[in-house]
Parts: C-alpha cells; sequence; structure tokens
C-alpha cells in the first residue's frame, strides 16, 4: 500500500509538470505569465480567544437586560415618592429640584454598576465564566460596565421627569413593557445577526446592544479601543437622555 500511494503521488506530479511545461512550450510562456498575474487567497482576521459558548454569553445578555430594568424601577419609586409627598416635602427642606434628579441618576448608575459586578463576579466564582483572564481584560470590562451603568442612570432620570411633569405613571409601566423587546433588538435573548443583519445593525444603535456587542468583542480579545466607536454611542444616548431629563424635570413643588 505504502508503494501504491508513492507511485500514485508521483505519477500525479509528473503529469501535472508535463502539461504546464507543455502549455508554456506552446504559449511562449504566456500561459505561465498570466498565471503569475493572478492573486489567490485573502486577508482573515480571527480573535484570539475561543469561542463564547451558550453560557457565557446568556450571563452578559440576561444581565444587561435586568439591568436596564432598574430605569423604570427608579422612576416607578419616585412617583410613588411624589405620590406620598415625599418629593414636596424634599422641596420644602430647600433641596433644588436638580439635586433631586441628580440622586436619581446617580442611584440607578450604582445600583446598576453593583449590579453587574456581583453577577459576573459571582458567575466566575462559581462556574469559572471568566477564569483565565488578565487584567487588560477586567479593566476593559470595568469600562464597558460603567458607561453602561450610566446609561442606565440617565434613562432613570429621563422617566422620572417625564412621570413628574405628566404626573401620570403610563410611560414608565409603557417602558417596563419594552425592556424585553429592546433586550431581543440588543442580543440579550439570542443572537440577532443569525436573523438578519439590518436587525444587528438596529441593535447596535441601542445602549444595550452596543454594550452586548462590546462585552463579547472584549471577551474575544479585543480592546477597549476597538469597541470605542460603540460605547461612543452609550454615552451619547446617556448625554442626550440627561439634557432632556433636566429641561422636563419640574422646577417646583407639585401637588
Amino acid at each position: 500500500m505504502s508503494s501504491d500511494i508513492l507511485q500514485s503521488v508521483v505519477e500525479s506530479f509528473t503529469d501535472q509538470y508535463n502539461l504546464e511545461t507543455s502549455i508554456a512550450l506552446v504559449t511562449d510562456g504566456a500561459a505561465e505569465a498570466e498565471e503569475e498575474e493572478r492573486t489567490y487567497g485573502g486577508t482573515e482576521q480571527l480573535s484570539v480567544e475561543g469561542p463564547v459558548d451558550a453560557f457565557q454569553y446568556y450571563t452578559i445578555g440576561m444581565g444587561l437586560m435586568f439591568a436596564l430594568s432598574t430605569a423604570p424601577a427608579l422612576a416607578s419609586r419616585a412617583f410613588r415618592e411624589k405620590e406620598q409627598h415625599v418629593f414636596g416635602r424634599i422641596m420644602l427642606s430647600g433641596t433644588k429640584p436638580l439635586t433631586y434628579l441628580s440622586s436619581k441618576m446617580v442611584s440607578g448608575t450604582l445600583i446598576t454598576f453593583v449590579q453587574l459586578g456581583i453577577l459576573f463576579t459571582v458567575s466566575t466564582i462559581l462556574f469559572g465564566i471568566f477564569d483565565g483572564k488578565d487584567a487588560d481584560f477586567w479593566i476593559d470590562m470595568v469600562y464597558i460596565t460603567g458607561l453602561y451603568s450610566l446609561v442606565v442612570g440617565s434613562i432613570a432620570s429621563l422617566l422620572t421627569s417625564i412621570s413628574l411633569y405628566a404626573n401620570d405613571n403610563s410611560t414608565v409601566s409603557l417602558v417596563s413593557l419594552l425592556v424585553p423587546v429592546l433586550a431581543f433588538l440588543g442580543g440579550s435573548m439570542t443572537p440577532v445577526d443569525q436573523f438578519s443583519e439590518t436587525l444587528q445593525q438596529i441593535g447596535d444603535w441601542l445602549p444595550n446592544g452596543a454594550a452586548m456587542t462590546s462585552y463579547l468583542q472584549v471577551f474575544q480579545g479585543f480592546s477597549f479601543q476597538d469597541v470605542l466607536p460603540l460605547m461612543l454611542r452609550v454615552v451619547s444616548v446617556a448625554f442626550i437622555c440627561l439634557v432632556s431629563a433636566s429641561i422636563i424635570f419640574p422646577k417646583r413643588r407639585l401637588d
């Protein structure tokens, strides 16, 4: 069997060599020159890490979805404080209205950051989700978590302003119902790029979708600089929400 294999290889080589030599002699080397001008292959970028498994993917996805639910929860709490005249007593104490609004933004940011921090830490300790990662990975994770927490806190302040200004909690309830939809578009429930490239592009423009993609890319070995364009979208949404919240928020005591 070994001799048959060797004979087959030699015969295949000599046949191909004789064929190409004959073509080159007949065409005076034109065919060979044309062959040399062709371009073969290409460049493909591969991640330096292994693929993300389902456990890792849904740890990040579900964490972002429930963290996004923090914003309507805080806004609903603020509306109950208004109904219970807590907001009015705070205003009577001399506190500036924007100070109250800032407290909602700061509390939303801190709650979200602590929530995601506990989730990632406990998942690593108990299930080894992020085992073997270096310090740069954890620093990038802190950056992404901090910016995402900021946008959740900003959304909480905007919903607070809307509910207090309109004296109605229906807007907050509507956003609560939209959280699963936003989670789906952002890829928390399933990779939307498997359905449509358009859905993926829409998801990357949502704060939770941009954060989801950033987490996954950092997990696969990319640096924070690589995901910075996505995180700038998150920062832009946070800025718009903060400016809108400060404009809408009532500047006087409410009845």
